[in-house]
């Protein structure tokens, strides 16, 4: 973990001069007002910036991997609560707005972040369900089906902790709450067949859970994996043709986030005894769906057409998925099974050879009529 100490500008009662720092140095200060209203509030500073805990399953396209721009905080302090869902975002400028000022206890508080609003979805948040109470801290999350909506959810707590005695570091560390597939292609087909791949989904695995932190440890929690089985998909940018060596078919900074959860289900189908995707999904049993084009050594489509694509499914073992970690998985595609479960025929019967006309004999022979 590579977490650089904070820069700490101290505010006074009624004036703040904001704060920065953490994953990468330079970060812009900003002045706010703060409101006391207690007698026991005394001048204490606030980190705004939140170092992350290890390296983070960050999609480039949707967070910077060194910065985290949004986020909620809530506190709580013996049977009260002193800051709920307020939202800290960075602006364009470096600086930080809130949503509502924070009065920050001159004594040991629980602190609870997460990098989006704790509100509900029909609020403009991303949440499903927060209950944050004086018992208990979960949150309830559904992971978005396209990975295009996707991004690194992370959660930071802090117990017990004295922010006057320590120059307003919170103590928050955001920790990744999701984890990810992978996916490692290699062309495995009998003869010269071009493999085109232009999406991925992975189907029948749990889509939401509810993460409930820790009451004695900081920056920590659990997950209880829900019921509600899904799938997560991609369409790639560009069309990926599968080598004949393996390559990553999901690149690094663009792979599907997932629930946390337990060891899946393979989708089992036979050549003899079919079992179509209808039974898988009522089984919950996991497979992969590529959209494919694959033509053979003639150019001629198998699968698939110059602007279309067709389908292929793949039985995939999903392993035991944990929190904060990547899982590649390695696609060996020598054919796939259609929607029915049956196999896909790829032979040589697309295309008819016809032998040359030969002589029967070298000398002519006479005929009579």
């Amino acid at each position: 973990m590579v977490i650089i100490s904070p820069m700490k500008f101290l505010y006074k009662a009624l004036h703040i001069a904001a704060v920065v720092l953490s994953l990468a140095a330079g970060f812009v200060s900003c002045t706010k007002a703060l409101k006391y209203v207690d007698e026991d509030l005394l001048d204490i500073p606030f980190i705004y910036d939140i170092p992350i805990d290890g390296i983070p399953l960050t999609r480039a396209s949707r967070m910077d991997n060194l910065n985290v721009s949004r986020y909620a905080l809530y506190g709580m302090r013996g049977k009260n609560t002193f800051a709920k869902n307020v939202i800290l975002q960075r602006n364009e400028d470096g600086t930080w707005s809130q949503s509502e000022n924070i009065s920050f206890p001159a004594e040991p508080v629980n602190l609870y972040s997460v990098n989006a609003s704790f509100a509900k979805k029909n609020a403009g948040g991303i949440m499903d369900k927060v209950s944050m109470t004086l018992a208990k801290q979960t949150f309830t999350y559904t992971v978005p089906e396209r990975a295009e909506d996707q991004f690194d959810l992370m959660y930071a707590s802090s117990i017990g902790v004295d922010m006057s005695a320590n120059g307003g570091d919170t103590g928050l560390r955001f920790k990744s709450a999701l984890a990810a597939l992978n996916f490692i292609v290699i062309n495995k087909m009998d003869g010269d067949y071009k493999i085109i791949v232009g999406g991925i989904s992975v189907h029948n695995i749990i889509t939401s859970g509810t993460f409930t932190f820790s009451t004695t440890e900081s920056n920590s929690g659990t997950w209880t994996e829900g019921t509600t089985r899904g799938k997560v998909e991609r369409i790639l940018d560009e069309p990926f043709v599968v080598p004949t060596t393996r390559d990553y078919l999901v690149d690094k900074d663009t792979i599907l986030l997932v629930m946390p959860q337990a060891k899946g289900t393979k989708w089992k189908t036979k050549d003899t005894s079919p079992v179509s995707i209808a039974e898988a999904d009522a089984s919950g049993q996991n497979y992969l769906k590529l959209l494919c084009k694959i033509q053979n050594e003639q150019g001629r489509y198998v699968l698939g057409t110059e602007n279309s694509y067709g389908e292929v499914y793949l039985p995939v073992n999903i392993p035991k998925i944990a929190e904060g970690k990547t899982n590649t998985l390695t696609i060996s595609f020598s054919g796939g099974y259609d929607s029915d479960g049956v196999p896909l025929s790829f032979s040589s019967g697309y295309d008819f050879v016809v032998e040359p006309w030969t002589n029967g004999n070298d000398e002519p022979e006479d005929m009579e009529f």
